[in-house]
């Protein structure tokens, strides 16, 4: 799928998570038929390069977190709902995806984040450091868990806040596994 799709998933995803006329609201900003501006967001007309980034800006987000959702939307649309077996799966809040101003309120260590690039490997040691690290656990290493978080963020299928909630979740598992032994 070409950037300009993914970048069109996210916009209709993030308006249709918004209150009802939000669209044609920014179609008045921007000085655009409320018409052109729908046939945007149903993929009818390619959104030009040129609108995106202030397309994103005026939505709250960037360009790259659009994108990014942009991804994660297409490989729902593309895989299974779940991963049968896969153990650890659980771990991550089944209550849906989130939304970008609930990921930066989840995800407070986001601007820290950054220095490790979009999806790195070390950017998730990093959020898995921190998920874990506040639950009273720091810098535990459950390999299998995390190498199937880790891939599964690489991916793209988990965001920076979800990796977060699912170190945090794991880190409580163990915690409540150490206080049975006692």
């Amino acid at each position: 799928m070409n950037v300009r799709e993914l970048y069109r998933l996210a916009l209709e995803q993030v308006l249709a998570g918004r209150p009802r006329g939000t669209q044609g609201l920014m179609a008045d900003h921007f000085g655009i038929k409320r018409s052109r501006m729908n046939d945007y967001v149903k993929g009818r007309i390619p959104i030009p390069e040129s609108k995106r980034a202030i397309f994103a800006e005026y939505l709250g987000a960037s360009y790259e977190e659009m994108l990014s959702l942009g991804r994660r939307l297409a490989k729902e649309r593309r895989a299974p709902a779940a991963h049968p077996g896969t153990p650890y799966e659980t771990a991550v809040p089944p209550e849906g995806r989130l939304t970008m101003a609930e990921e930066r309120r989840e995800w407070p260590y986001a601007p820290e984040a950054e220095r490790y690039g979009s999806h790195t490997e070390e950017r998730a040691w990093f959020i898995w450091e921190k998920g874990c690290g506040e639950m009273g656990i720091p810098g535990l290493y459950d390999r299998q868990a995390h190498s199937a978080f880790i891939e599964r963020y690489q991916r793209g299928e988990l965001s920076d806040a979800e990796l977060y909630r699912a170190a945090r979740e794991h880190a409580k598992g163990w915690i409540k596994r150490i206080k049975e032994l006692k």
